[in-house]
């Protein structure tokens, strides 16, 4: 198993790099279009939808890779002061985004040293 993480600015320009950073840990993986999609949209959602997107504000990527499991989460920047609102009567639904990808099985690339027991050392992320 092996972990990566990185802090990102709550911009909407750092969602290229974003993308581009897990484009790079998964390399030529099958699955990578299908991750990059996940990891657009809970970054944008970290930068729309929490203090992630207030000045200086920033959210936290962590993917962890094992032979048969990417696992990507994002950590925003919590709550705002702004209060969800109820959609009228017969308006339109927005449309929602999957979180999850079926994806076979790969050899992970291992870029971080696991610690002593096989988890990956708290200093790497």
């Amino acid at each position: 198993m092996t972990t990566h993480c990185h802090t990102f600015q709550g911009v909407p320009e750092e969602l290229g790099a974003t993308r581009a950073w897990l484009r790079r840990l998964l390399d030529a993986h099958p699955c990578a279009d299908d991750a990059e999609l996940i990891i657009s949209e809970l970054a944008t959602n970290a930068i729309l939808h929490t203090a992630s997107g207030d000045p200086l504000g920033t959210f936290h990527v962590v993917a962890v890779l094992t032979d048969h499991v990417l696992s990507i989460s994002v950590t925003d920047g919590g709550m705002t002061d702004t209060v969800p609102t109820n959609r009228a009567a017969g308006a339109p639904r927005r449309q929602r985004a999957e979180g999850s990808a079926w994806c076979p099985p790969w050899p992970p690339t291992s870029r971080s040293a696991p610690g002593p027991t096989g988890r990956p050392s708290p200093q790497n992320c």
